[in-house]
C-alpha cells in the first residue's frame, strides 16, 4: 500500500499509530519530533505524513510548513493531528495540512483518514478534519 511517516513524539502514541497503519497495509517510518520527520521526508518522499501537532524541536505546524515551501515535498498529504485541536483553530488551514486528527480518535478513524488523504491526495487550500 502506501508509505506513511509518523512524526510523534509520545512513544506509546507512535506505536499505536504505526502498529494500526501497518495493520492497514501500510509501511511506516517513525520519528520522534518535527526535525527528524524533515529529514526522513527529504531523504525518501512519503506518500503521506501523520505527524502530531506538539513537538519538540520542530512542531508539526512548522514541519508542514517547511513540506508545503520544497517543491519536491509540496504534494505529499499531511494529516495533523493533536488534543489541542479545537473547533474554528485555524493553524491547520494557514500551513496547507491535507486534514486534522483530533486526539483521542480511534484507529478506524485514523485509518479511514489516512484513506481518504491517500484517495483524494493534497489540494492546496482544502484541509479536512477527521474526527
Amino acid at each position: 500500500m502506501a508509505s506513511i511517516l509518523v512524526a510523534e513524539d509520545d512513544d506509546d502514541v507512535r506505536m499505536v499509530v504505526m502498529a494500526g497503519l501497518h495493520r492497514a497495509g501500510h509501511s511506516c517510518t517513525a520519528a520522534a519530533n518535527g526535525h527528524a520527520a524533515w529529514e526522513a521526508a527529504a531523504a525518501q518522499t512519503p506518500d503521506l505524513l501523520v505527524s502530531d501537532i506538539d513537538m519538540p524541536v520542530m512542531d508539526g505546524l512548522s514541519l508542514c510548513a517547511k513540506l508545503r515551501s520544497d517543491p519536491r515535498l509540496a504534494r505529499v498529504p499531511v494529516i495533523l493531528m493533536s488534543g489541542s485541536i479545537i473547533p474554528g483553530d485555524e493553524r491547520m488551514v494557514r500551513v496547507d495540512a491535507t486534514s486534522c486528527l483530533r486526539k483521542p480518535f480511534t484507529l478506524t478513524e485514523l485509518r479511514n483518514c489516512v484513506a481518504r488523504a491517500l484517495t483524494a491526495g493534497h489540494q492546496p487550500g482544502t484541509t479536512s478534519t477527521c474526527s
